[in-house]
């Protein structure tokens, strides 16, 4: 339970039952937290009529959480295990957005506010289930396993939209315009994987494994506009987008352990087959490929009290399906958020250098290349004077970081964790008519302190701060969290 303007809570429990032939175990938890944030946002558009805008946003949150699992594992004998787990959750969020929007020529006074309050009811729910089975085929470490998923994910919104726009010199109202959005989600979910543990000697071992999974989404979405006093549907806006995904995957990685060092050298293969079809727009995009992801790991050990390890990998980050849906969601009659589905995955090269003295003090350099980045871009039409915010395989991002961690404790009652970056990330960003270049040399410090108290109570003060830096096209201000906490052991 904590508390800031608004009040926050949570409260749990869990349960397990273990006998030499059965374990059983279960979760339950249930939590609600109210907060809000603000918004300043200014931007200037071009044309033969250029504007200005600068929004005020006032936001209230409320999201209730509902979380639970339930398990059972049975011991067929001391090497083989089955088991079954159902978990998921029903969730519930609410918001109000309330906006003021001054609207001027550019240099000019103001000479109209467009005053806007958006609400949304969103309630979304999970239901997954796991069935797995493990065989530990002899002492020197064989294991084989299986898991087979299957999950449910539902998202019903309801989403509205009234706004006016008031002239400053005569407080007319000009403008006045309500529509309600309500988009549905359906999403299944099925995967089937195996895994391999085979030991070679002593001192080295192979592990592999395979991996299929096959995803569907349905997406709806309906948009109705008050007209005298009736919600009356709006056709052109209606759409259905779906989605499908399989991806197919193999791995292979070896171990080897020598006297004081340790290698691990591996390979991911996937193969990625989607189909991304808007059925309204009769827009369908279908694309197959197949990425190879190599990983490396060297681990030497000085000394009991000074490690050094380096390795190298590469990943892949594939859209959000959010981010695909080209529904439209009005923030106001100016500003849009869009989806595209043209996006396609960024690639990640990361190689780090890292030492390790007396097994917790930590420093690391560490050098990644992103490729095909993708991130949220704005996109201004100087006639409409609209803009629409979208995601977009922005180009290439670089970044070089030092990074610290140092725990210590001053006395027996208070410890402390503390964590820090020094970083420089630099952007190459393609538009449509141009390359520009955006870049950043920026800091950020975590710090958590512990006090023991008698009674078992632990307070925690903490909190982080970053300074300014960038992120694709935005440019940060710095920011930062302290955070008080109570913690009881009945």
């Amino acid at each position: 339970m904590g508390a800031g303007r608004y009040w926050f809570y949570g409260v749990g429990g869990s349960l397990n039952w273990r006998t030499k032939k059965f374990n059983v175990f279960g979760t339950l938890n249930y939590g609600d937290r109210q907060s809000y944030n603000t918004r300043e946002l200014h931007r200037t558009t071009g044309g033969d009529q250029p504007m200005q805008f600068r929004q005020e946003v006032y936001q209230k949150n409320d999201f209730m959480n509902r979380s639970y699992k339930a398990g059972a594992d049975y011991f067929v004998t001391d090497k083989q295990t089955v088991g079954v787990l159902v978990n998921g959750y029903s969730n519930a969020f609410w918001r109000e957005a309330f906006s003021a929007t001054d609207v001027a020529n550019r240099g000019g006074a103001t000479d109209s506010v467009l005053h806007t309050l958006v609400g949304a009811n969103n309630r979304f729910s999970s239901t997954s289930y796991n069935l797995n089975y493990k065989l530990k085929a002899d002492t020197l470490g064989t294991e084989f396993t299986v898991d087979a998923d299957y999950a449910h994910f539902k998202n019903n919104i309801n989403n509205s939209l009234a706004d006016s726009m008031v002239t400053v010199h005569s407080g007319n109202i000009s403008q006045r315009s309500n529509i309600q959005m309500q988009p549905y989600t359906y999403i299944d979910i099925y995967s089937i994987k195996a895994d391999l543990v085979l030991p070679l000697s002593k001192t080295s071992k192979i592990e592999a494994g395979a991996k299929a999974s096959f995803v569907a989404v349905d997406n709806y979405m309906r948009y109705d506009s008050l007209l005298n006093g009736v919600y009356v549907p709006v056709q052109s806006q209606y759409d259905q987008f779906q989605y499908h995904e399989n991806v197919y995957a193999a791995y292979l990685i070896y171990k080897q352990q020598f006297k004081k060092t340790d290698f691990t050298l591996g390979m991911r293969a996937e193969q990625t087959v989607t189909d991304a079809n808007s059925v309204s727009l009769k827009n369908r995009i279908k694309r197959n490929y197949l990425n190879w992801f190599p990983n490396f790991t060297a681990d030497h050990k000085f000394t009991d009290n000074h490690k050094l390890s380096l390795a190298y990998s590469k990943r892949i980050n594939r859209p959000g399906y959010g981010m695909l849906n080209p529904f439209i969601f009005f923030l106001d009659k100016y500003t849009f958020f869009r989806g595209n589905a043209y996006l396609t995955p960024e690639y990640t090269h990361n190689t780090e250098l890292s030492y390790v003295f007396k097994n917790k003090y930590i420093a690391s350099l560490a050098y990644a290349v992103t490729t095909d980045l993708f991130d949220e871009y704005l996109i201004s039409n100087d006639k409409t004077q609209i803009t629409i915010s979208t995601n977009r395989n922005l180009g290439t991002q670089v970044n070089y970081s030092l990074n610290l961690t140092a725990p210590f404790q001053p006395t027996k009652w208070w410890s402390v964790n503390s964590n820090g970056s020094v970083y420089h990330t630099r952007y190459q960003i393609k538009d449509t008519t141009a390359t520009f270049y955006t870049s950043q040399l920026s800091w950020n410090l975590n710090i958590t302190n512990t006090f023991t108290l008698p009674a078992d109570i632990k307070i925690e003060l903490g909190g982080w701060y970053e300074a300014p830096t960038v992120y694709g096209i935005f440019q940060s201000k710095a920011m930062g969290v302290f955070g008080v906490v109570s913690k009881r052991r009945s």
